[in-house]
């Protein structure tokens, strides 16, 4: 059996060629980029808050008195809140890091232990230079007077055992809490 085509009877139909445009399908990557963008933002805002904390902790500690007891103090109660944050940015918490570091800023300004520790330790200062710059006394009463009268906080508390304020050094700063005599 033989197949055979007759061409007479074909008809010819052109097709119209159309052309069309190719757009290329991009997956969608605006949500994952905000996102990105708001961590990074986020990164910022805590490394901020983080150098201010850093800032406002140096600044109240070069006004407090370097003695053992008030390094201690300070060590444990205002260090330990940057320490704090620092935890929260090491392990990529931001949003923690920055109510953190925001929180412990409030907390050290309206901290009152600390305000009175430095108000008293810049009256012992002020006393100190004082006697220092007295022509009227020798360097060996100068110097009894300063090893006599060493700065001291003692505290205030109420009645829940919460500091309230502390004495003022002139109140306290003699020996057995005794009032500083000036001479």
């Amino acid at each position: 059996m033989t197949l055979s085509v007759n061409l007479a009877y074909a008809q010819f139909r052109p097709t119209v060629f159309t052309p069309v445009e190719y757009k290329p399908q991009y997956t969608d990557y605006s949500t994952l980029e905000r996102s990105f963008q708001q961590q990074e933002n986020r990164s910022n805002m805590a490394y901020q808050k983080y150098s201010e904390l850093a800032q406002l902790i140096g600044e109240k500690r070069s006004k407090i008195s370097n003695d053992k007891e008030t390094l201690l103090w300070f060590s444990r109660n205002i260090d330990k809140k940057l320490e704090d944050v620092k935890t929260s940015l090491s392990v990529g918490d931001y949003q923690g890091a920055i109510e953190r570091a925001t929180r412990a800023m409030g907390d050290i300004i309206s901290d009152i232990e600390l305000t009175r520790r430095i108000q008293t330790y810049e009256e012992y200062k002020n006393t100190v230079e004082y006697i220092k710059g007295r022509t009227d006394l020798s360097y060996q009463q100068k110097q009894e007077w300063l090893d006599t009268y060493v700065y001291k906080f003692v505290p205030i508390y109420n009645s829940t055992g919460e500091i309230i304020g502390a004495y003022d050094w002139k109140e306290i700063g003699g020996p057995n809490n005794t009032r500083v005599i000036l001479p």
